[in-house]
């Protein structure tokens, strides 16, 4: 980017965004809901996934609207965060 402080900007947008989600899985972890061994790399994880389904959905690669393309990789990364229950 040329602009340092933009990038600085979004660094610290980015960071914060990643930290709430970091607490969110870490408060599932302890419920017994998510079993993640590295709550901020499964947040970086979901935001990276997140954010590149928003833009290849802005570039026109995806047959729907970006809101359902999101919802489907949200739904996929939660899922597998999710602990199992025993049948």
């Amino acid at each position: 980017m040329r602009r340092k402080s933009f990038r600085r900007y979004l660094q610290s947008y980015y960071d914060e965004y990643i930290e709430h989600l970091s607490a969110i899985i870490a408060e599932g972890k302890e419920a017994g809901v998510f079993h993640a061994d590295d709550p901020r790399a499964a947040a970086f994880a979901l935001a990276a996934a997140t954010e590149g389904a928003i833009l290849l959905a802005a570039l026109g690669l995806t047959e729907d609207n970006w809101g359902p393309e999101v919802e489907r990789v949200l739904s996929f990364i939660i899922q597998g965060l999710q602990t199992q229950d025993p049948e």
